[in-house]
C-alpha cells in the first residue's frame, strides 16, 4: 500500500527513479533465519548509474594496435575521464597525448579530442616502436585508424600535434575554449624526458 502523503504514481516496469532497501544481519551460520538473526544495519537510496567494468574489458590494451610502451590502462583513464565530467560534444585536450589512452575513452563519451605530444614518431607511427618486441611502427596505424575501425569514434578526433608543452603553440583565446584537460605527465622513467631548444650559456650574458 502507498502512503498517504505519496501522491506520484509508482510504475514498476519503467520507473524514474529506483530505492534500494538493504538490510544487514550478523554472520550466523548456524541460524538459517533472518527472523532469529540481529539486524546490525539498514541502508536506503538511490540508484544513480551502473557500473563500468566492461569498458575495461572493450578498451583493453590488448585489443589495441595504435599503442606505445606508455599507454595507459583503460580503468585509470576513465577514472580520469569521469572525474573530468566529460560529456558529449566536450572538447578535451591532451597535452601529453601519446598513444592517446586518455583521448580515447574522452570520445567514447561523445567529446572532441585533441592531442599532442612532443614525440613525433609515437604521433604520426614512425620509427621503431618503444614497445618491447613491437618493431616498426606501421604508418597506416594511427590513432584515427584506431578510433575509427576498432570504436566507432572517428568523428571524434579533431586532430594531433607536435608540441613542447613547456613553449604551447595553443593560443590564449578572452574566453575559455577547452571544456576539460586530462593527462598522464612524462616522468622520465620508461620514456626519457624531452623539450625543444638548447641550453646554451653562452646565449646569455650577466652583469657583474
Amino acid at each position: 500500500d502507498r502512503h498517504k502523503d505519496c501522491v506520484s504514481q509508482i510504475s514498476l516496469s519503467d520507473p524514474e527513479v529506483t530505492l534500494f532497501y538493504i538490510e544487514v544481519y550478523e554472520a550466523d551460520n548456524n541460524i538459517k533465519s533472518n527472523k532469529s538473526k540481529q539486524m546490525n544495519q539498514v541502508y536506503f537510496g538511490s540508484h544513480v548509474t551502473e557500473a563500468q567494468r566492461n569498458l575495461c574489458t572493450a578498451y583493453s590494451l590488448k585489443q589495441r594496435e595504435y599503442i606505445g610502451n606508455t599507454s595507459m590502462e583503460p580503468e585509470i583513464c576513465f577514472l580520469q575521464t569521469n572525474l573530468a565530467t566529460i560529456k558529449k560534444n566536450d572538447l578535451v585536450y591532451d597535452p601529453f597525448c601519446g598513444s592517446a589512452s586518455n583521448l580515447i575513452s574522452a570520445a567514447h563519451f561523445g567529446a572532441f579530442i585533441l592531442g599532442s605530444d612532443l614525440d613525433y614518431n609515437i604521433l604520426y607511427s614512425r620509427g621503431k616502436s618503444s614497445r618491447s618486441g613491437a618493431g616498426l611502427r606501421s604508418s597506416a596505424i594511427t590513432l584515427k585508424s584506431e578510433l575509427t575501425e576498432n570504436y566507432n569514434r572517428g568523428h571524434c578526433l579533431v586532430g594531433t600535434f607536435r608540441s613542447d608543452f613547456a613553449n604551447s603553440a595553443l593560443r590564449q583565446p578572452e574566453k575559455p575554449y577547452l571544456d576539460a584537460i586530462i593527462s598522464d605527465p612524462p616522468y622520465g622513467v620508461r620514456e626519457v624526458c624531452k623539450k625543444i631548444g638548447k641550453n646554451n650559456s653562452s646565449l646569455f650574458k650577466y652583469n657583474q
